[in-house]
């Protein structure tokens, strides 16, 4: 049977206290070392305990590769929205540049909504279907009014 001392065979809230050589169990003194796993760990228990650190030292490893890769792919996304380079994360910071590309990121969509709903009226206007090439359309329409201004200064000339 193994003998755990009395300041080994504690609970919390209570101090583990290995007393080794002075043994007391039980409130009296007893020949022989304490032998609490916890204060003397065996080979195996020590080997057991190494390779739960490896593989922890595997997962924090694994959690740190794919952080700096996310980290890395923020800064590369910041300097594409930002146009550069990076140098806005480094002069403000994460917090900062990101909301700053959010920003950019709703205006940018907000003035293309606001182009699109321009396209789509100038198609109304003009008469021209979604599926036509509109500079095509917009060259030939260029071409009638030239027709017709060139018309009309003739007219004008003629007495």
């Amino acid at each position: 049977m193994i003998m755990i001392c009395d300041g080994c065979n504690v609970r919390e809230p209570h101090e583990h206290r290995c007393h080794e050589d002075r043994c007391t169990v039980g409130g009296e003194f007893v020949e022989g070392t304490c032998e609490c796993p916890e204060c003397h760990p065996t080979a195996e228990s020590l080997m057991r305990e190494n390779v739960e650190l490896d593989l922890e030292l595997g997962r924090e490893r694994e959690r740190n590769r794919r952080l700096e890769n996310a980290d890395r792919l923020l800064g590369e996304l910041l300097a594409v929205i930002h146009g550069d380079g990076g140098h806005h994360r480094r002069k403000h910071g994460d917090d900062e540049s990101v909301k700053a590309a959010l920003d950019r990121f709703y205006k940018l969509r907000e003035d293309l909504d606001e182009l699109q709903y321009t396209l789509d009226l100038t198609r109304d206007i003009l008469g021209i279907g979604k599926d036509a090439d509109l500079i095509t359309e917009m060259k030939s329409i260029q071409r009638k009014l030239f027709d017709i201004a060139a018309t009309m200064a003739g007219k004008k000339n003629k007495p």
